[in-house]
């Protein structure tokens, strides 16, 4: 199961819902309230659109190579 950026912000708790099922977590609908109320105190948050300077994507695609190039063959 992939999950986009997209559609977590479009429906939060819908996607972690449907993680909670996928991973046999239990019931959602007992942190369903409190999950609620943490995204609507949060929900001012905004990502900040920019990418890691130079030497830190360097330093990724080194380090992660494997891990990236793993998650590009489930994609």
């Amino acid at each position: 199961m992939s999950i986009s950026y997209e559609s977590l912000v479009t429906d939060p708790a819908g996607v972690i819902e449907q993680l909670y099922r996928r991973l046999e977590m239990g019931d959602f609908e007992v942190v369903r309230e409190t999950f609620i109320a943490e995204t609507k105190r949060r929900r001012e948050y905004r990502a900040k659109g920019s990418l890691p300077s130079a030497v830190w994507q360097e330093r990724i695609g080194r380090e992660w190579a494997t891990i990236v190039e793993q998650h590009q063959a489930l994609g």
